[in-house]
């Protein structure tokens, strides 16, 4: 399989077979925010997890991405016309935004008062997509007023401005008919799809390793990803052996 599966960012393989929960229930953010927690080494370090940005979540993904397959994230683009057109995330710009701090705050208008909110952290998305339970979550000078559209699209924006690698997009040009292509894209959406992938590879790792020589799971899969492939080789290349032999009884 093309990810290293030995370690990446502080995540092992054990971390991931064991925390990783493939296709399960929650949105991206939660079942990777669950895998984070797992490989965290102490309760405060699981504590600083929720307390992130969605930029500073962005980059932490970015990272662990980069560790786990050692190549940039992709994404697809639909256009009109049926094409579908690969697009690279821009990391290096992702990387390099500026990330708000722990009392990073913005300032908006709301019904002729001036209103403070701090930035959201990534335990304000469990209150989901709604602009007015955000608002009420992170307005510092509660209760915070009904929002009209203008006033959520306002403080939309300046929550991403605030916080600019919170809000990816990307764009590009259809090949086939070409025309603009412009989209969000969701770093947790892309990196758990590829999760999902490394999960299954894993248990096969562990499932052809097992039966061969009859190791515990823990065993296997404190080799490094190097020495399971090989012997996954080895195994592989003794069982064709077994086939040309029957073949020829």
């Amino acid at each position: 399989m093309g990810a290293s599966a030995g370690a990446g960012a502080g995540l092992s393989a054990r971390d991931l077979l064991a925390g990783w929960s493939p296709g399960g229930r929650g949105g991206a953010h939660a079942r990777i925010g669950a895998l984070l927690a797992r490989a965290a080494p102490d309760a405060a370090a699981r504590a600083a997890l929720g307390g992130e940005s969605l930029g500073a979540r962005n980059q932490r993904l970015v990272r662990l991405h980069r560790a786990l397959f050692a190549r940039p994230l992709e994404a697809r683009l639909d256009c009109a016309c049926g094409q579908e057109v690969e697009a690279t995330l821009p990391e290096a710009a992702i990387l390099a935004a500026p990330t708000p701090g722990p009392g990073a705050e913005v300032a908006i208008d709301i019904a002729g008062r001036a209103l403070r909110f701090r930035i959201p952290r990534m335990a304000d998305l469990a209150l989901g997509a709604d602009p007015a339970r955000l608002a009420a979550a992170c307005c510092l000078a509660p209760p915070a007023p009904p929002l009209s559209p203008d006033a959520a699209a306002a403080l939309g924006a300046a929550f991403e401005a605030a916080d600019p690698a919170g809000d990816i997009r990307l764009s590009g040009a259809c090949p086939e008919c070409g025309a603009p292509l412009s989209a969000a894209a969701d770093p947790a959406a892309l990196l758990a799809a590829e999760l999902d992938r490394l999960h299954a590879a894993l248990l096969g790792q562990v499932d052809c390793i097992a039966r061969a020589y009859g190791w515990s799971e823990a065993q296997i899969l404190a080799l490094p990803a190097a020495r399971r492939r090989s012997y996954i080789a080895l195994i592989q290349a003794r069982e064709a052996v077994g086939r040309g032999s029957r073949a020829w009884a």
